[in-house]
């Protein structure tokens, strides 16, 4: 069964993941020179990641009548795999807000939440997800101001207006809601350089292994985040591959599965972690 499931996607799919950089088929995939798409008898489906040009995508698929499946942004036609985003932050609020009720941080002085544009409206609704919850669960919700920052597509920038927060900010407890774990991964580089790690939490949304790790390091300011569980979007992604492969409809959206992780159950929720990745007793 393997050889030929393996045979029939060689076969029949070309994938393009821009994170890995993975291509499978004869030639790297590119807008340009694709106009024979329609007439590539091989290609009977594409997998499509973080792309920056949806709408032209979308025209030459549709165009050439090549199934598409979109990973983590939705692109128009194709079967969109990914966080269910809303939901997602309605989850981390609730969560956040039982944390802080049973802790010591239950007063806050700010809620700062880092978004990125470029990313569009389905990540963005995992922060208004968020915001909707917790001002519903938060009991000092109405008296904390909120601010924003935009890391514009870019960790460096994300850091760099962290930092600057930081410095100017005069209000001693808060926390960050980031849109994504590398934006988490340097809002906890920067609120603990600035000395305040006691005072500042971190949330993340993604749950790549190396930010299970670090909530599970004594002393960071990271407090907990949704898990999407990236390392198993494969098996997900080919269940969607294999119903195209044998002309079954796709669902217009399949959702990752969703777990909430914080410093009490990620022992439990994720107990292979620690024998992906070897953790020092002083980060335990």
């Amino acid at each position: 069964m393997k050889s030929q499931t393996h045979a029939r996607s060689k076969l029949l799919f070309r994938h393009v993941v821009r994170r890995t950089r993975i291509f499978v088929g004869e030639t790297e995939p590119t807008l340009e020179g694709q106009s024979h798409l329609g007439a590539d008898r091989k290609c009977n489906g594409w997998i499509q990641a973080e792309s920056d040009t949806g709408p032209e995508l979308s025209s030459l698929f549709n165009e050439s009548a090549i199934p598409l499946i979109s990973i983590d942004l939705a692109i128009a036609g194709g079967s969109y795999f990914g966080a269910d985003n809303y939901s997602s932050g309605l989850s981390a609020g609730r969560a956040f807000a039982r944390i802080l009720a049973e802790g010591q941080h239950d007063r806050l002085e700010e809620i700062l939440i880092v978004g990125n544009l470029r990313f569009g409206s389905l990540p963005a609704a995992r922060l208004s997800g968020f915001l909707k919850a917790f001002e519903k669960h938060y009991r000092y919700f109405a008296g904390t101001p909120v601010s924003t920052l935009d890391s514009l597509g870019s960790f460096e920038t994300g850091i760099r207006l962290l930092r600057t927060k930081m410095r100017t900010t005069q209000r001693r407890k808060g926390i960050v809601v980031c849109v994504n774990d590398p934006i988490a991964m340097g809002a906890v580089q920067v609120i603990e350089e600035s000395g305040r790690a006691k005072d500042w939490l971190v949330w993340s949304f993604g749950g790549a292994p190396d930010v299970r790790l670090e909530l599970r390091r004594s002393g960071s300011p990271l407090i907990g985040l949704i898990g999407f569980g990236p390392e198993q979007y494969g098996p997900q992604i080919w269940n969607m591959v294999e119903s195209l492969m044998d002309g079954k409809p796709v669902a217009p959206a399949t959702f990752a599965k969703m777990k909430v992780l914080t410093r009490e159950n990620i022992d439990t929720q994720c107990p292979h972690d620690l024998e992906l990745t070897q953790v020092p007793e002083s980060r335990r």
